[in-house]
């Protein structure tokens, strides 16, 4: 029943219209909760309930009649990770359209020398929110972490190397049973639609180290919620952000690393 009903729950958000699909955003700890009592029969009840049929039908030709346990666990967890990508898919569609809203609600060829981020706040703010969620139904807390250093100053060939990356991430795949996973799915989402938009632009040299000042910003935000290998394919996204900016700037001139680092201390 539990994997019907999360089954059901991810059909009708995905095929939900745009006013629904706003509505199943304010109901991602409803889907969660899903996903947890999914897990949970998969884990445990259903063995239990296998478990107890055989010692009512002992060795009778009924128990060959009934549903082999490994099915009913298959399914139970298709459903629930149909429900947990489509909470990331949501959450990260959230912040995708912050960004498109973001970008194309400045004049990018007309901006001032950069002092200040413009996409930052929102996103620290959104992944607090999913962060907590995914903190409370899971049960699967982030560690206290140090803080790692930002790492701007990157060899051409590093920086080809993230783009052949960037190129190669599937956008879309299936998000795992745990926060630092989630939280990945839905950053790589955002982060990727903000590659697109940042094509459609039009960049003078401000608006570019703009760009660049946000996109090293949420490259120390990725770094510092996630994991490390998870945090450099996000980068690299983010690198392929700003490279598009470049090829749509009419003074492609990044800042210097010691000042964008400096911009990034003062904005952190």
């Amino acid at each position: 029943a539990t994997a019907a009903a999360a089954a059901a729950a991810a059909a009708a958000a995905k095929n939900a219209s745009p006013l629904a699909a706003s509505l199943w955003q304010w109901s991602g700890i409803f889907g969660l909760s899903l996903v947890r009592m999914g897990r949970h029969f998969e884990v445990k009840v259903i063995a239990k309930v296998w478990a107890i049929a055989a010692d009512l039908f002992g060795a009778s030709a009924a128990v060959s009649v009934l549903t082999p346990p490994q099915s009913v666990v298959r399914a139970t967890r298709l459903a629930a990770q149909a429900v947990i990508t489509r909470y990331a898919e949501i959450r990260g569609h959230v912040l995708s359209n912050y960004f498109r809203e973001a970008m194309e609600g400045h004049e990018w060829s007309l901006l001032r020398e950069p002092r200040h981020s413009f996409l930052v706040r929102k996103v620290v703010s959104e992944m607090s929110i999913s962060n907590g969620q995914l903190s409370k139904v899971l049960a699967d807390h982030r560690k206290a972490t140090e803080r790692r250093p930002l790492i701007l100053t990157k060899s051409a060939m590093e920086q080809e190397m993230e783009r052949m990356l960037a190129k190669k991430i599937q956008t879309y795949a299936p998000a795992p049973f745990n926060r630092n996973g989630v939280e990945v799915a839905i950053l790589r989402i955002s982060f990727k639609a903000l590659m697109e938009i940042a094509r459609e632009q039009r960049f003078a040299k401000f608006g570019l180290q703009q760009l660049q000042v946000d996109c090293a910003l949420l490259s120390n935000f990725a770094q510092n919620l996630v994991d490390f290998e998870s945090s450099s394919a996000l980068c690299s996204l983010l690198s392929e952000a700003l490279h598009s900016a470049m090829n749509r700037c009419v003074e492609p001139e990044l800042m210097s690393s010691s000042m964008v680092e400096a911009l990034c201390e003062k904005n952190g």
